[in-house]
């Protein structure tokens, strides 16, 4: 399954390539297209955390068990195609592009340039034990009075998947700032206000065990004394894979209520949402004082796909005596200043609210520079 996702993905970032490339076929419009534009791969591993204490594990019968985790190394292989212009005060961090740098333009609303922009990056990770992809399609045009976006966006560590395209109209005041507004569709496969292994156990006649029988799992009765009882579970195979029903619940059970959760969200399907998005883009350069500001406003929602009984918009409304509009934003602030040659401060932040879910990162410090 891994493998199929694997190939399916990659399918998705060659069409989504071609079908960018096929917009034009003119020799010049690919000269002036691919100019300033990077090709690259990479890959990198770095040693796995080391448990500091083994653990075991006592059977029923007294068997002793190794259960430490042995972690295998981590990595990270990347691909990918951009064409991203950087603001004055971004360093490029390598040499070459590797796919893990952070570029603003993929956050701000108005580019460095106006032109075309994007970035195509698929990464294979493991980290800590843990296998994901994460992916990143973004393509802007950035024009004198309007701009069109598109974005497909998944972070496997954190099981965010997103996508979005917008249209706005674009005034530009002055060098500085860029205001904007126009209209953004967004899809997400998160379903709100239910929790499947709930609903299925609702029922008194429904027990948890039942769900387990399902899952082609079988629980075996013994005696521990005269008045009390435990069970002992084995898989389809007959392999036994827990000693009680403990055991079962903590390290084997808990994997078959995620399961059942993901294949009813799965059949519920995505959610897509038509918004209004106002855009404030500010930015500010010299040699000894930059700033730069964005922030986009998404105030006004209209759910056009999917089961509205599981829209953001109906679970919102119940947690906010019926109101049905909420306000979702991206924000962020680049600030340095070098208040002398020797010392300087910088500051960064974004924070985004999408739905429920709250992104945020942010960092500051000074410099001071011994000559």
């Amino acid at each position: 399954m891994t493998y199929l996702k694997t190939l399916t993905n990659m399918k998705q970032l060659l069409t989504l390539i071609f079908l960018f490339i096929s917009m034009n076929a003119n020799a010049q419009f690919f000269k002036k297209i691919f100019k300033h534009s990077t090709v690259y791969t990479s890959g990198n591993i770095t040693m796995p955390r080391e448990e500091v204490r083994k653990e075991f594990f006592v059977t029923q019968e007294g068997e002793v068990r190794n259960i430490t985790n042995e972690p295998e190394f981590n990595y990270r292989y990347s691909i990918g195609w951009r064409k991203l212009a950087r603001f004055d005060y971004e360093n490029r961090q390598n040499i070459f592009y590797d796919g893990s740098e952070k570029p603003i333009a993929l956050s701000s609303g108005v580019g460095n340039v106006d032109n075309w922009e994007w970035l195509f990056n698929y990464d294979w990770v493991r980290d800590r034990g843990n296998e994901f992809n994460n992916k990143r399609y973004f393509v802007r045009y950035l024009g004198p009075w309007y701009i069109v976006k598109g974005e497909i966006r998944e972070e496997g560590r954190i099981n965010f998947n997103y996508a979005a395209a917008d249209i706005r109209g674009r005034l530009k005041i002055g060098e500085k700032l860029n205001l904007s507004l126009g209209g953004i569709y967004r899809t997400s496969d998160k379903i709100f206000g239910l929790n499947p292994i709930e609903e299925y156990l609702r029922p008194d006649s429904v027990k948890w065990w039942d769900l387990a029988y399902a899952h082609d799992y079988t629980d075996h009765g013994y005696a521990i004394n005269d008045d009390d009882w435990d069970w002992y579970w084995t898989d389809a195979d007959g392999k036994r894979v827990a000693d009680t029903d403990l055991d079962f619940r903590k390290h084997v059970f808990k994997n078959i209520v995620n399961d059942y959760n993901d294949e009813v969200f799965k059949g519920i399907g995505r959610m897509g949402y038509l918004s209004m998005i106002v855009g404030y883009d500010f930015y500010h350069y010299s040699d000894n004082f930059w700033l730069h500001n964005y922030i986009s406003l998404m105030p006004f929602h209209k759910q056009v796909v999917g089961d509205e009984e599981f829209g953001y918009g109906k679970f919102y409304a119940a947690e906010n005596d019926g109101e049905k509009n909420w306000l979702d934003y991206q924000a962020g602030l680049v600030f340095g200043w070098k208040i002398k040659r020797a010392f300087g401060m910088f500051a960064e932040g974004e924070y985004s609210k999408l739905w429920d879910k709250d992104i945020y990162s942010a960092k500051v410090g000074f410099n001071i520079n011994f000559r």
